[in-house]
């Protein structure tokens, strides 16, 4: 069988494949020993949609079918397209199931939509994986293949999760509603003419900043709020703070922001960490709505496309009337060390990035720079807010090399821009834009959220006692109380019609409100199989399970609107001129925003001196305190998050990676990188990529010496591997064995090599016991029976090595190899 890419070949079991793309894989022992042993239980799972680059030249389509489809889920192969065309010209793999489907890159994500991917999104049950061709990437294309197809499909599940949205981001913002009073809308056109240069936390950050400090008086400096230690290490304060990150771990990174506040406005989404905002001691302004229903509480205000904070920023400058914004640290790529922070960052300190990445951007340099998911997602939503900048006749631009080079971003360097220096200090202006803060702002805004949330509870309510009504509906319809089975009485039905209506129409806000608090369990009711039969089992339950999410959805929302509610009520506290002190402690102490202490002394300095208050202040001063500790503490979540990401071990996958690709450039690269790096482990780790960068060179000698020196065992196993490669390669068996012996002694999974090596020497007896031993661990690997079966024949034992075999067909009764070999046996028929 010719084709444009090469001929198909036909091994030993009867599966052709093409050389081209998978080599000889499969002619060893088959494609079905091979897959089960990589893939194991990968395709068992029900109401899955899996997207799989590369086919295997065909063979991967057919195994799974094999092994059976599971209930409600789908296969979508993305192949090359001269391969589709090999394989039609072959007949091979025509005849797909409805739930199997072939597509080229082009047409992959119309078949995805064919296949209900939202629906598989909202399941949370979207899995990519590569075929043996596109992991071995024999044809080049493969490669590119993976990356573009991984690409896309992160797009478009970042995508899903915007639209589905997440409990957090609900969360944070009702528990900000006390602070998030005044709209960023209150800085439009703020600066007519003037410059901003924004501050990001990537590495060019260190490129800028001296050319920050000479023209300091002449720019507005807006900032990250992770940038704050940094900021003030090099005694630069910025005029305004961003923050948008509603998890904890983002209060650990931008703590330092809470030391400012005197002459920096703090601009957070509405749904920002609490602990940066409810403790800020400044003046602040949020972005997005305040309420997430419609009422009139909710003003104009503004919130950009982007899912960084410096989105956010770029966007609110765009509205404030600047001529230009500079971007300094806003790389969104690694250098080429591997970095993707600026010097002195929690990250740069662990060292470069080491998660497995296929994402390449172009830089402003003209060199292709590796980044990761979240970077390259950013970059489509930055190209679009710079051409909202084109539009306004806002210039932004991107002084350094090393950055991503995005559409409608300028790349000019940092000599060739022009300032227009400011009339007056920008944070005089900030101050001349905002209303005055009183006690009485701060009050009638409280009383106006909580009578808000008042009215929204009373609906909620009445959703949740008409879904227990639905509840009672759907059992008595279908015969659960007071009727028989097969008996219908259609009143039930009817009625549950009603409370649907009631719900979507008397109280449709509240009732979306709901929804949303839990939409992923709402969207779980949603089957990508939606053409086949319900019975009325199936009917029932669905409706059981609406009304119930329905019921639980209200009932915590309720209980948030409640602890809202509460809280607010304590923010009028604060405002008493008798405050209970006890109450307000207790709240921050729930909150754990302790710097509110602080915050309500420096705003009713005279609540100290109440002699009622007396006994209470040195609670005051613990909570100081803590406040303290919380901003100074060395370990901190942040820092045990970065530290987790660059584990040794994902270090030593990322080597290993770059030596299979032979990318010896990058590898000495991130030796660089890894030499400015705190890892404990540093000096193994290098010494393992100096044995990459040689082995690639061919200096053998010199490898041999690098990996030697590596004795920690989950990097360890990594060196012997390689050395025991290249005794191999240079035919030196004697001194592959004692290092296979190790390897089998870190790893069970290695002794089957080990196994290999053994039988190869002559060793017979201590080969088939190493097999044995690994069956003994791993019994369902076919591989290791057919190897061990084989073995056991050389020793002249065709009985043993057949009940040895055996038990492959018990798990798979079509496995060729395991038939093929036993077919071969000089047995008895009886045997």
């Amino acid at each position: 069988m010719d084709t444009q890419i090469g001929t198909f070949r036909t091994n030993r079991f009867g599966e052709p494949y093409l050389p081209l793309v998978n080599k000889e894989s499969f002619s060893a022992n088959g494609s079905a020993a091979l897959y089960q042993q990589h893939f194991g239980e990968a395709f068992k799972d029900k109401d899955y949609l899996y997207i799989i680059t590369g086919t295997d030249s065909g063979l991967l389509p057919a195994y799974i079918r094999r092994k059976g489809l599971p209930d409600g889920s789908r296969f979508l192969f993305v192949e090359l397209p001269e391969i589709i065309a090999a394989l039609a010209a072959a007949g091979i793999g025509q005849d797909l199931p409805a739930n199997m489907a072939l597509c080229t890159p082009l047409d992959w994500e119309a078949k995805a939509a064919e296949f209900s991917i939202r629906d598989y999104f909202y399941l949370g049950n979207v899995a990519m994986l590569r075929s043996l061709a596109a992991l071995d990437a024999n044809l080049v294309e493969y490669a590119g293949l993976h990356a573009n197809i991984a690409n896309s499909l992160h797009q478009h599940r970042m995508n899903n999760l915007v639209e589905t949205g997440t409990q957090i981001f609900m969360l944070r913002g009702l528990e900000n509603l006390a602070e998030n009073r005044l709209p960023a809308t209150l800085l439009e056109e703020a600066f007519p003419g003037k410059t901003a240069v924004l501050l990001a936390a990537g590495p060019s950050l260190s490129e800028i900043l001296p050319w920050v400090k000479a023209h300091r008086q002449e720019i507005v400096l807006l900032a990250v709020s992770r940038l704050a230690a940094k900021l003030q290490a090099e005694g630069l304060t910025p005029d305004i703070f961003f923050s948008i990150d509603p998890h904890d771990v983002a209060f650990f990174a931008s703590r330092e922001m809470l030391r400012f506040g005197e002459r920096s406005l703090l601009v957070s989404l509405y749904h920002c960490t609490p602990r940066l905002v409810g403790q800020w001691r400044g003046r602040h302004l949020y972005m997005g709505p305040r309420f997430l229903w419609a009422t009139p509480l909710n003003v104009k205000n503004h919130q950009f496309p982007g899912i960084t904070v410096s989105h956010q920023a770029l966007g609110l400058a765009l509205f404030m009337g600047f001529s230009q914004v500079i971007l300094g640290g806003f790389d969104l790529c690694f250098t080429k060390e591997g970095f993707t922070h600026a010097k002195g960052s929690v990250e740069s300190d662990m060292g470069p990035f080491m998660d497995q990445t296929e994402y390449k951007v172009e830089t402003n340099g003209g060199w292709l720079a590796e980044t990761r998911s979240d970077f390259f997602s950013a970059i489509p939503s930055l190209a679009e807010l710079a051409r909202m900048g084109q539009e306004r006749g806002v210039a932004v631009i991107n002084p350094a090399e090393g950055a991503a080079r995005i559409s409608g971003v300028e790349h000019r360097p940092l000599g060739e821009i022009r300032l227009d220096p400011l009339d007056s200090p920008a944070w005089e202006r900030l101050q001349t834009l905002l209303p005055p803060d009183s006690a009485e702002s701060r009050q009638a805004h409280a009383k106006a959220m909580i009578e808000e949330l008042a009215r929204v509870r009373e609906e909620v309510s009445a959703i949740r006692k008409l879904a227990v009504e639905g509840l009672e509906c759907n059992a008595r319809f279908f015969g659960r109380k007071g009727r028989a089975k097969g008996q219908i009485d259609y009143r039930y039905k009817l009625r549950m019609d009603e409370v649907e209506k009631e719900i979507d129409t008397r109280f449709h806000g509240s009732a979306v409100l709901v929804k949303r608090w839990g939409i992923r369990e709402f969207l779980k009711l949603v089957r990508p199989d939606k053409n086949r039969e319900w019975s009325d089992a199936d009917i029932e339950e669905m409706g059981a399970r609406y009304y119930r999410t329905y019921q639980e959805s209200a009932t915590a929302m309720l209980k948030l609107l409640d602890t809202t509610r509460q809280r607010l009520q304590m923010r009028l506290e604060e405002e008493s001129p008798n405050p209970n002190l006890k109450m307000l402690l207790q709240q921050w102490q729930n909150d754990n925003q302790p710097g509110r202490a602080r915050l309500f002394l420096q705003n009713h300095p005279a609540a100290a001196q109440l002699p009622q208050n007396a006994k209470l202040l040195p609670r005051f001063e613990e909570a100081g305190q803590r406040f303290e500790e919380q901003i100074t503490q060395q370990e901190h979540l942040f820092k045990q998050l970065i530290r987790n990401k660059v584990h040794p071990y994902l270090v030593r996958l990322k080597g290993a990676e770059l030596f299979r690709q032979k990318d010896a450039d990058r590898l000495r690269h991130i030796l660089a990188g890894l030499e400015n790096s705190q890892l404990a482990e540093k000096e193994e780790l290098l010494a393992l990529f100096r044995g990459f960068v040689a082995e690639l060179s061919e200096d053998f000698d010199a490898a041999l010496d690098e990996y030697d020196r590596v004795k920690r065992p989950y990097l360890r196993e990594e060196s012997l591997g390689r050395s025991s490669a290249i005794h191999l390669k240079r035919q030196r068996l004697d001194l592959a064995l004692p290092v296979l012996a190790e390897l089998a002694q870190l790893s069970p999974i290695n002794r089957p090599h080990y196994a290999s090596l053994l039988r190869l020497t002559g060793r017979l007896q201590e080969s088939i016991a190493q097999y044995r031993e690994y069956l003994s661990i791993n019994p369902a690997d076919p591989v290791a029976r057919l190897r061990l079966g084989q073995a056991l024949l050389d020793a002249g034992v065709p009985q043993e090595a057949a009940s040895v075999v055996r038990p492959i067909l018990d798990e798979d009764p079509g496995h060729v190899a395991a038939l093929r070999f036993l077919e071969s046996l000089p047995l008895s028929p009886t045997s």
